[in-house]
């Protein structure tokens, strides 16, 4: 999905990335609509069937978006403009192969062929006059004497590499390390309420600061050197809570975790979706596909080391 999204306008990108956050706030508004307990108002079984159902949706807006070529950066006038031009040329050499005429008429843009990918670019150049690399942006190109690295086989690299490891440290404590140790966090930091009471809190309301981190990127952008020190205060601040430190057994420690836990959410929305436009707008074209694909891995890898590291912290918490 990455790679698909960076061919798209900025403002497309935010809307799949509040799509994608809003799955998780429609299964938060669920589970509060069938209210788990003694008094569920629908069974489990009712309550997969709504989701599945949900499911159909994204289907249906990805069909529309392949062959509307909806927010495609390549102008769709630009591209038929083109393609009129080759059929005037094909004319007068003869007819093309049917792998041709086949890939030149689909409109998904990662699944076309190399012939139309080839057209799409020079109908670009052919009307703007510019190339990939003027395309690029002056802050690209100042990645690679910031950095001091020479990477001529991957160009993008310098520029990906400080919101690759952006996206690292905030799914490390995000889906790696906050996902199990927050509960023992509220468990200890509870007073006058139980410990599983603010673990809802935290995952219902932080699925709607969720969206609204994907939602602020089109219309604000936090610098990254205050999100990421901000959103490391607040992990440090869950972390020990967990760890049953002193200062965290008032009447405030609940309220305050659950709040830093929301916060954190935000940012990690914002983060993540900020780096995507980011990669979008600023690497040439030729390059965009790989540099998104670095910030998901980046993603996955990170989430994994979190993932273990928290299984060996919790193994730990579970014996205090």
């Amino acid at each position: 999905m990455n790679p698909f999204m960076t061919q798209f306008e900025n403002i497309y990108i935010t809307a799949a990335r509040s799509g994608g956050s809003g799955g998780f706030l429609l299964c938060a508004l669920l589970g509060i609509i069938q209210s788990p307990g003694s008094n569920t108002r629908f069974s489990p079984m009712v309550f997969l069937l709504i989701f599945s159902a949900l499911l159909v949706l994204p289907l249906l807006a990805y069909r529309t978006i392949v062959h509307e070529n909806i927010g495609l950066r390549v102008p769709p006038s630009v591209v038929i403009s083109k393609e009129v031009e080759l059929h005037e040329s094909e004319k007068r050499s003869g007819p093309v192969d049917s792998d041709t005429q086949n890939s030149k008429g689909s409109a998904n843009p990662l699944h076309t062929s190399s012939t139309t990918v080839a057209s799409k670019d020079v109908a670009l150049q052919y009307t703007s006059g510019k190339g990939d690399e003027e395309e690029a942006s002056d802050r690209y190109h100042e990645s690679d004497a910031f950095l001091c690295v020479n990477t001529k086989a991957v160009p993008w690299f310098n520029f990906t590499l400080p919101y690759a490891l952006s996206i690292g440290f905030v799914n490390f404590n995000t889906w790696g390390m906050l996902s199990a140790v927050t509960p023992f966090a509220m468990h200890h930091a509870a007073r006058g309420v139980s410990g599983s009471f603010l673990l809802a809190l935290c995952y219902e309301i932080g699925c709607f600061t969720l969206v609204a981190g994907d939602i602020s990127t089109a219309f604000v952008k936090f610098p990254f050197k205050i999100c990421l020190p901000v959103f490391g205060a607040l992990s440090l601040a869950i972390y020990l809570a967990a760890l049953n430190m002193d200062g965290f057994h008032t009447i405030y420690s609940g309220p305050f975790l659950v709040v830093a836990f929301c916060v954190g959410r935000f940012i990690e929305a914002h983060i993540l979706t900020e780096s995507f436009r980011i990669i979008a707008t600023h690497v040439p074209r030729i390059h965009r596909e790989d540099a998104s694909r670095m910030l998901g891995i980046a993603d996955q890898i990170s989430t994994v080391l979190g993932v273990v590291t928290s299984t060996v912290l919790v193994s730990q918490l579970a014996r205090c």
